[in-house]
């Protein structure tokens, strides 16, 4: 019997909670959380969705369902995906980002009038959805692939592919936009990559099977829920190196923190309740009870309430966090996983206020003291007296010089010729100026007023019309072609004989199974289980099923079933083997009270050429986390 290539390890498939969709969740932690303000719901409507909704992913309604905050109740559903676990909104609050499983795509939602606008291709098995805070590119978890793609936004197109570790999940991104986190759940690590370069930074080893991310508003810490190790790691940014190991959780998955910094809150999977865990002190300080199997959680940028999505008990609960009480509980869901939350709006810009008056001006400094006066030339001697006789002739004038002495008068008769001037001194020095006075210093600045208020964003113009396919140009003239040698007569052909069953086919799942979920063909991945798959017809990429059956079909025959814990009571589980395509179950057999195994030898059935075939378990009234293993065996 022939079957496909093996294509993925899917033993998280647990209502493919086990993967990362949950990670919507988580992403909320990182878009902000200022307080909302009188204006922001009407700034929010003009540009999306309101502040007060959270998108719930309806994983089995293939929808997406809005949830009004004010009223807790659901809303209409918007559909058009495919197996769809992740979520996340962006900044402005206009757009949310689902990742489908089942198609390999990511697909936009509207949120001002709730319609998908985009699909966009990304790779195999897409889970966890982180935006960056300044909303230009989305990075998306490949869990078949291992890898991670990068989204471009505003071109809604795939950019990067970056290689992670095994089974990459859960995503988040840090508040300074530099790096992402990523959890790798079947490699027990988290991959660090630089966002600028889209390059692998780091691996850093954690707890087993790591599921859900997210980080404090202040970027310097990770906390990594470890799924099969039922802890919490925290990791420090700076260093890429484990800080703490936090216990006191069970099988934790979806994470997200309060606004403050100061709790986290973690969705245990297997134990129906969320712990809220104090991280000053990195110990679990509340146990919340919400339901059978809470997967994704994110919490209220008021951080006020948290909201918790049960896969099983198909609900969505309102947490209380001041009190840590379950306050409500909306319905409407089939198997709610991943949950995002609008961001709230930011509030308006204040007036620009008035021009602060100029100060006065400072008093001029004080005028230095003048220069001393210079000292004056001393007066020149009286020249001697002239002898009597006739009049002598005038002295000629003294020599200026220092105030040169007076010529003595002449003598009686002709006087003597006086004494010249003595030269006039010369003049003191001036003094030096005296130093300027300091200046007065300036009166103060007038306060600066508030900044007047932003205008409305205009609305988006419309796309232009797609042109129009050009004409396909005409088919080249077709080569004659060579001669057929002639045939021999053929034989008659013998009649098809009958489907054998000489092989043995094992589905098995190492974890709890969730009623009417379906066990991993074991022969592809190993140990798994997830929700059963769509019908098909030929080949499928899913690991839940085994085909399709070669051209004579296949004889389903000797089934064998047990599990790792006896039934009690009125406890009953029913094993079916079913062909995929029609529906139509094949075999089966039911495990009743003090049995922990059951066969079917005396039964077989027939599955056609070219269809699939699953194994489903339905496990009416008992927790699927009571048995911890199945395996299922049989002929074909």
């Amino acid at each position: 019997m022939h079957f496909r290539p093996a294509t993925r390890n899917d033993r998280w498939g647990q209502a493919t909670a086990r993967f990362a969709g949950v990670r919507s969740a988580l992403l909320l932690a990182l878009l902000g959380a200022a307080c909302l303000t009188a204006l922001a719901g009407a700034l929010a409507a003009a540009a999306g969705a309101s502040p007060d909704t959270a998108y719930v992913v309806n994983y089995g309604g293939n929808s997406v369902i809005p949830i009004d905050l004010a009223s807790n109740t659901a809303g209409s559903e918007i559909t058009g995906f495919s197996l769809p676990v992740g979520i996340a909104i962006t900044p402005n609050g206009q757009t949310a980002y689902v990742t489908n499983v089942a198609s390999e795509s990511v697909k936009a939602i509207d949120l001002a009038s709730n319609t998908v606008v985009a699909t966009i291709t990304v790779g195999r098995e897409p889970r966890g959805i982180a935006i960056t805070p300044d909303g230009q590119t989305a990075y998306v978890t490949d869990a078949e692939t291992k890898s991670v793609t990068a989204v471009d936004l505003a071109s809604n197109k795939a950019v990067a592919t970056i290689a992670v570790g095994r089974t990459p999940v859960g995503i988040a991104i840090t508040p300074n936009g530099q790096t992402a986190y990523v959890a790798n759940a079947e490699g027990s690590s988290v991959t660090a990559i630089d966002v600028a370069s889209n390059t692998v930074v780091t691996t850093i080893g954690v707890g087993k099977e790591p599921f859900g991310i997210a980080i404090t508003p202040d970027g310097k810490t990770a906390y990594v829920t470890n799924l099969g190790s039922s802890s919490v790691t925290e990791i420090d940014v700076a260093s890429n190196k484990v800080a703490a190991t936090i216990t006191g959780v069970s099988s934790p998955a979806g994470i997200a923190l309060t606004p403050n910094g100061q709790t986290a809150y973690a969705a245990d999977y297997s134990a129906g309740s969320v712990t809220a865990i104090d991280l000053a002190s990195n110990k679990a300080v509340a146990t919340i009870g919400v339901g059978a199997q809470p997967i994704g959680i994110a919490i209220t940028p008021n951080g006020q309430t948290a909201y918790v999505t049960d896969l099983e008990g198909k609900t969505v609960k309102a947490i209380n966090l001041a009190s840590n009480t379950v306050v409500a509980t909306i319905t409407g869901f089939s198997k709610p996983y991943g949950i995002a939350i609008t961001p709230p709006a930011p509030g308006p810009t204040g007036p620009t206020g008035p021009e602060g008056p100029t100060g006065p001006q400072g008093v001029a400094g004080a005028t230095g003291p003048s220069g001393a006066t210079g000292v004056s030339g001393s007066t020149g001697e009286t020249g001697a007296t002239g002898p009597s006789g006739a009049p002598g002739a005038t002295g000629g004038t003294g020599l200026q010089g220092v105030t040169g002495a007076t010529g003595a008068q002449g003598a009686a008769g002709s006087n003597g010729s006086s004494g010249a001037n003595g030269a006039t001194g010369a003049a003191g020095a001036t003094g030096p100026t005296g130093p300027t006075g300091p200046t007065g210093p300036s009166g103060p600045e007038g306060a600066t007023g508030n900044n007047g208020a932003s205008g409305a964003s205009g609305a988006t113009g419309a796309s232009g019309a797609q042109g129009t396919t050009g004409a396909t140009g005409p088919t080249g003239r077709e080569g004659a072609a060579g001669a057929t040698g002639a045939s021999g007569s053929a034989g008659a052909t013998g009649s098809s004989g009958p489907a054998g069953n000489a092989a043995i086919a094992t589905f098995a799942s190492a974890w709890g199974v969730p009623s009417g979920f379906c066990l991993n063909y074991t022969e592809l991945a190993g140990q798994g289980t997830g929700p059963c798959p769509l019908k098909t017809s030929g080949y499928s990429s899913s690991n839940l099923l085994a085909g399709p059956t070669p051209a004579n079909g296949a004889t389903v025959t000797n089934l064998y079933v047990d599990t790792n814990t006896t039934l009690s009571g009125s406890e009953t589980a029913t094993v079916a083997v079913i062909d995929n395509t029609t529906g139509m179950t094949l075999l089966s057999c039911t495990l009743t009270s003090g049995k922990s195994s059951c066969s079917n030898t005396k039964e077989s059935g027939y599955a056609a050429p070219g269809e699939s075939i699953e194994v489903r378990v339905t496990d009416p009234g008992s927790r699927c986390n009571g048995r911890a293993s199945w395996r299922v065996r049989f002929r074909y």
